[in-house]
């Protein structure tokens, strides 16, 4: 569990507000290449689809070898502002909770799909 909480951590504190929403924001781009990056380590075949500046999606493909159905898991990666939220980029852990902008929409779901994977 550690190492899942550890990447939430390391999700989260990554900068990545949707420039639709607040001009001149970061946008997912540097999110994008961590989450490229941490899915080619686990083996995945990887693609980076530049959409619009600064906003990729990431494609990660697992090839099954038993010739059934597909899964694809689907999680976005651009977050709201951090406006009027204290320490929004600086992810903190309170019991056995996370608390950090996009922690849970949607950067947990991200994590904890990679956690399951191993």
């Amino acid at each position: 569990m550690s190492e899942t909480i550890d990447l939430l951590s390391q999700l989260v504190a990554i900068d990545s507000v949707n420039p639709d929403l607040v001009p001149g924001a970061a946008g997912e781009g540097k999110l994008a290449r961590f989450v490229a990056g941490w899915l080619e380590e686990a083996g995945l075949d990887v693609t980076l689809q530049e959409v619009a500046p600064g906003r990729p999606n990431v494609v990660g493909i697992v090839r099954g070898t038993g010739g059934g159905r597909s899964l694809m898991l689907n999680a976005h990666m651009d977050v709201v502002s951090t406006a009027g939220m204290a320490g929004g980029w600086g992810p903190r852990v309170e019991g056995n909770r996370l608390f950090g902008r996009g922690a849970f929409d949607m950067k947990g779901s991200l994590a904890a799909r990679h956690g399951r994977r191993r």
